[in-house]
């Protein structure tokens, strides 16, 4: 799926620190603001009809963080972003450590050429949802994306 003319987002947090950000991805704020982009943007690609999705003229929601969040709540893809990020406190701390444990397994597992093996990661995960420093040591995600299938699947 990962081919073709699709658009890709990339998010970067604020530098602070003497241009190290202490600001997370994982941060309600930041979260909040990246759904609702990934909102406008699919609403604006659904109406160019420019998007790969369902029968219905929906786009397929992006692999993102937010995507990841909408799985790991009961009624995550009914809920607005305010709504989606409202709940995100009560499920922070075990889907971080969740996630620091898929990348760390990824890391240490993955060879060049070969299929990912995702099993210990969260549904919806993609590798660029978090920047190469996050993992045990750094719970900072500083980079993060949201990839929008917008191309030919073929």
């Amino acid at each position: 799926m990962i081919k073709g003319d699709n658009l890709w987002v990339v998010w970067k947090t604020d530098p602070h620190n003497g241009g190290v950000s202490s600001t997370s991805a994982l941060d309600s704020d930041v979260l909040l603001e990246i759904c609702e982009a990934e909102t406008h943007t699919l609403s604006e690609i659904e109406s160019r009809g420019l998007c790969q999705g369902c029968p219905d003229g929906k786009c397929l929601l992006p692999f993102s963080l937010v995507l990841m969040l909408r799985y790991r709540l009961s009624n995550g893809f009914d809920l607005s972003c305010t709504d989606l990020i409202g709940e995100w406190p009560t499920i922070k701390d075990q889907f971080t450590q969740e996630l620091v444990e898929c990348v760390e397994d990824l890391k240490a597992t993955f060879e060049p050429g070969k299929a990912l093996n995702l099993t210990s990661c969260p549904t919806g995960f993609y590798p660029s949802v978090v920047d190469e420093q996050f993992g045990a040591d750094n719970q900072v995600v500083r980079y993060s994306s949201s990839y929008f299938s917008t191309g030919d699947p073929y």
